[in-house]
């Protein structure tokens, strides 16, 4: 369903709702809420993916990069309760990054 309402949008809306997810995006990393917000984006891609890409894909990378060079995931756990921040941050960051379809296709 929200693949269609993004495809019906017109420009000057796309780009306002593409703004306010960004926004939301790159303030926030809920663990809980990855799966939810890759679909957002996955069907914001689908209707526009350059702008998209143009938008995400910068932003995500240089998080996974800076998460990486500052330990993120380098410590192994078999603990179950709530991952640390940065983990948090690294799987969001690369969920996002991987939830446009045209790079997957």
């Amino acid at each position: 369903m929200l693949d269609l309402i993004c495809l019906h949008l017109s420009d000057p809306l796309f780009d306002l709702v593409l703004k306010l997810v960004y926004d939301y995006v790159t303030t926030n990393a809920k663990s809980n809420a990855v799966k939810a917000i890759g679909q957002l984006i996955s069907s914001l891609a689908l209707a526009h993916p350059t702008k998209t890409i143009d938008k995400f894909l910068p932003f995500c990378l240089s998080q996974i990069k800076d998460e990486l060079k500052h330990g993120a995931s380098s410590v192994r756990t078999t603990s179950s309760h709530i991952a640390i921040p940065s983990d948090t941050t690294l799987h969001w960051s690369a969920v996002l990054s991987l939830s446009d379809r045209s790079l997957i296709d």
